[in-house]
């Protein structure tokens, strides 16, 4: 996809108007990604994006995403949008710190296999999972693991039926 998209001039802009829900290609990190516009700031000619293959969002300017070409639609988005169970932000906290994401990543990139369980789902309709790691062949809970450090509160789940 990036070398497609290497070459602005051979790719074309959004068609207008720009929608939400429309998919697009979205220059990440010096590649190409496949993106969801999720939001739509007139006022500053930015655009809200979901990163549909590798999870997260990111805030780009208009100008700067392109249509994306047939082709690079036919494989499945390959990112999936959940929520970890029985955390929160640390008390007082609206959003998680920018160090427990930092720590996540870091643990994601440190074992070659995660298992994620789903336990519930929210009222959005989204999975709520647990992730485990091994370490030394003890298995982890990753959700317990941010707590211990600090970085994150945990909460008891109401069963669901």
């Amino acid at each position: 996809m990036s070398s497609c998209y290497a070459q602005l001039h051979n790719t074309p802009p959004l068609p207008e108007p720009v929608d939400v829900g429309m998919i697009c290609a979205a220059p990440i990190n010096d590649s190409w990604c496949r993106a969801q516009i999720v939001d739509i700031h007139t006022d500053t000619d930015e655009i809200d994006v979901k990163l549909v293959d590798y999870g997260g969002y990111a805030r780009l300017d208009q100008a700067c995403l392109r249509q994306i070409r047939s082709d690079f639609m036919s494989l499945p988005f390959q990112a999936l949008e959940c929520y970890l169970a029985h955390i929160a932000p640390l008390e007082g906290e609206d959003n998680f710190s920018d160090t427990a994401a930092s720590f996540l990543d870091e643990l994601a990139q440190s074992y070659s296999y995660i298992e994620a369980e789903i336990v519930a789902y929210s009222e959005d309709g989204l999975p709520m999972l647990e992730l485990y790691f091994s370490d030394q062949n003890q298995r982890k809970m990753i959700n317990q693991v941010l707590v211990e450090r600090g970085l994150v509160s945990w909460y008891e789940m109401a069963p669901t039926s």
